[in-house]
């Protein structure tokens, strides 16, 4: 898309919104986090135009896959990469989540993952106004993190 933004620079960028530049040494809050997000989704990148080449996924849940079990929340943007031929190439997925340990509540809590694309009907700001308002935030609004991460890679 003529006149969008490099994918390259999509972390640097959501550091900038997150006010956190190069690195997290404080988590930040559940609702600046939130604001952030919802700001980052009204960025347009250089993707294909692709229904698909540019999405989002909330998602949360339990883990044992750590020495500890734990609950993880947030969201992944992931851009779909293609050569010169228009062709797959692989996706770029940038996450941006809370790590929790794992109490009563939040073990008792069915795991959730919702997919929204810029190809859908649905608006982004319908679908952000539905993830953010999710039960699920409301438990973890006032729980320390374990951590907070944001990263980017291929898959």
């Amino acid at each position: 898309m003529p006149g969008s933004t490099p994918i390259v620079a999509a972390e640097a960028m959501l550091r900038d919104l997150l006010g956190s530049g190069d690195h997290v040494a404080v988590p930040p809050s559940v609702d600046s986090v939130l604001r952030a997000i919802r700001r980052f989704g009204s960025v347009e990148f250089d993707v294909s135009d692709l229904p698909d080449a540019d999405g989002f996924l909330f998602q949360y849940g339990n883990f044992n896959w750590l020495a500890n079990p734990g609950f993880v929340i947030g969201f992944v943007r992931q851009f779909e990469e293609v050569d010169t031929a228009g062709e797959h190439v692989c996706y770029i997925q940038l996450q941006c989540e809370f790590t929790y340990f794992i109490s009563p509540e939040l073990e008792s809590i069915a795991g959730n993952e919702d997919w929204w694309f810029r190809g859908e009907r649905e608006p982004f700001e319908a679908w952000f106004a539905r993830c953010s308002s999710d039960p699920v935030w409301n438990l973890v609004r006032d729980l320390k993190p374990l951590q907070f991460t944001v990263a980017q890679g291929s898959v």
